[in-house]
């Protein structure tokens, strides 16, 4: 697995600890995109909401921005992303490639 997936889970890790997290995982296949590049391969989507990804959110030292593609403010580090939408309610999201240990790219 490499550093930067340690660093996301443990971060996700340590933060349930201090903070109640809620979420969603999605087992699925990868993007259209992906798979003409790479073949067919498996990842999995997390989906952290709540206080949790509030806490991330503002643990992120990038600037926001709003993204007109989803219509959110985030911030994003590397391929870990976290928003905030209008009705302030944080998530972040981050996807792991199950084949190759790594986080797949981000897109729109």
């Amino acid at each position: 697995m490499n550093k930067l997936t340690l660093v996301l889970l443990l971060l996700v890790c340590v933060s349930s600890f201090a903070t109640e997290m809620s979420g969603e995982a999605h087992i699925g296949s990868n993007s259209f995109k992906y798979n003409e590049e790479n073949g067919e391969l498996r990842e999995v989507t997390f989906i952290i909401n709540g206080a949790a990804a509030k806490e991330m959110y503002e643990s992120i030292k990038s600037e926001a921005w709003f993204d007109e593609c989803e219509g959110v403010t985030k911030k994003r580090v590397g391929d870990f992303k976290c928003y905030i939408t209008d009705q302030k309610e944080h998530s972040c999201v981050f996807t792991l490639n199950l084949q190759h240990q790594k986080l797949s790219d981000l897109e729109c």
